[in-house]
């Protein structure tokens, strides 16, 4: 079932200058070029003809019949030639034979752009930033924004990841079929130091009611043996060398840390966690609880992200999951603040509906995931022939973000 997509916005006052200035100086430039082209007889869609008649380099042939044909304007920026380009474009116009008017059009257009982007933006890389959520693929668009966030805080922090896991798993209660049973499995795979550094969380964990306050809960492990100190560490799915776990507690999470450890691939590891709650969930909306939401804490930089809520058919026939992404740029919040929708960060990637089969969570993003998911249905006795999954992957997830997977509690 697909995710709820952030629609487009109608500009604020604010921003409806910025918009319309753009849009004129591109559909000026564009109506100009167009023009241009037709004066010579050129079938713009043709890029490599119409190279080849203007004597031109292919790759800057094609950036102006994507101009001239692109439908989303928001895109066109992408695609503008640079202005050494456009003189090559025009002088090579004028041999051929385009009218001196024309071209003089086609260069009064492409400097009113640049003065537009010099008022608006200061240079070319920031006017593409402020479209990035004006393109109809917006999220194609984000998502270079996010790889170059994840570069730079990789070389900020000095660690990385190449995926984090994150599985929601939910079971009628035996006892009472008015509540819901949970358990979580938490992964952070490929982890590695790239320079030495402190204590970097990698595994953290609280639940709480809609109105804010919070539960006590009964962790129960997931190892039949657990480690005394860190429980909920799932070392038989543990691979590479792990730097030593430190714990840290505070009045709304635990953490479990990595100490300082070797740098770079000889220090990659992957680290999984889980526990089984033993206090029911509710499975129906009661005057305290509404929605049912999953949330993952996006602390590390990371290139991939697997967001999975796992449920009994049962439940999954009366619930429709969105995923939702919240800043967190001023630092943590807690659970019942994710509610302010001015935190949400505009995306457009679907939640993927994946039916019931041991290969559930077979994914080329985590090798391991599926043998350490089935170690807690082992726990649960149960099999994944029996829940179904909806799953978020999302590339370069934003670091200091929550991901949540969400629901409206049906009524009873």
């Amino acid at each position: 079932m697909p995710n709820k997509v952030v629609p487009k916005k109608s500009p604020t006052e604010s921003q409806a200058p910025i918009i319309a200035e753009y849009l004129r100086t591109v559909r000026n430039f564009r109506g100009s070029l167009i023009e241009a082209f037709a004066s010579l007889g050129l079938d713009s869609s043709r890029p490599r003809e119409t190279a080849r008649q203007l004597g031109l380099d292919k790759s800057l042939v094609w950036k102006l019949t994507r101009v001239a044909h692109e439908e989303d304007q928001f895109k066109i920026s992408s695609f503008m030639p640079g202005t050494s380009g456009l003189g090559m474009v025009t002088r090579a116009m004028l041999s051929k034979g385009v009218p001196n008017e024309v071209v003089e059009a086609l260069e009064s257009a492409y400097q009113q752009y640049l003065m537009m982007i010099d008022r608006h933006a200061g240079d070319r890389e920031t006017l593409d930033l402020m479209l990035h959520g004006l393109a109809e693929d917006g999220d194609e668009r984000f998502r270079k924004s996010r790889q170059f966030a994840f570069r730079g805080n990789c070389g900020i922090w000095g660690v990385q990841s190449s995926t984090r896991v994150s599985s929601h798993i939910l079971k009628v209660n035996e006892n009472d079929s008015r509540f819901l049973d949970y358990a979580q499995l938490g992964g952070l795979l490929g982890f590695q130091r790239l320079r030495p550094g402190p204590t970097w969380p990698i595994f953290q964990f609280h639940s709480y009611e809609d109105t804010g306050g919070e539960l006590d809960s009964s962790m129960r492990a997931i190892d039949e043996d657990p480690d005394p100190q860190f429980p909920l560490l799932i070392r038989e799915h543990c691979l590479g060398e792990m730097p030593n776990l430190h714990l840290a507690c505070d009045p709304q999470s635990t953490r479990y840390e990595f100490g300082d450890g070797p740098i770079g691939k000889t220090g990659n590891c992957d680290a999984f966690f889980g526990y089984i709650d033993t206090q029911p969930k509710p499975r129906y909306q009661d005057e305290r609880n509404r929605v049912g939401e999953l949330l993952c804490i996006v602390d590390t930089p990371i290139q991939s992200l697997v967001l999975d809520l796992i449920v009994e058919r049962e439940i999954s026939e009366h619930i429709a999951p969105e995923a939702l992404i919240y800043g967190r740029a001023t630092g943590p919040q807690l659970g019942h603040e994710l509610r302010d929708q001015r935190s949400l960060v505009p995306y457009t990637e679907p939640l993927q509906q994946i039916e019931s089969g041991p290969h559930m969570l077979t994914t080329p993003h985590a090798p391991g995931y599926k043998a350490a998911g089935k170690s807690v249905m082992d726990r649960l006795g149960r099999s994944f022939d029996d829940f179904v999954c909806w799953r978020l992957i999302m590339q370069y997830p934003i670091m200091n973000s929550t991901v949540a997977i969400k629901f409206d509690l049906p009524v009873s």
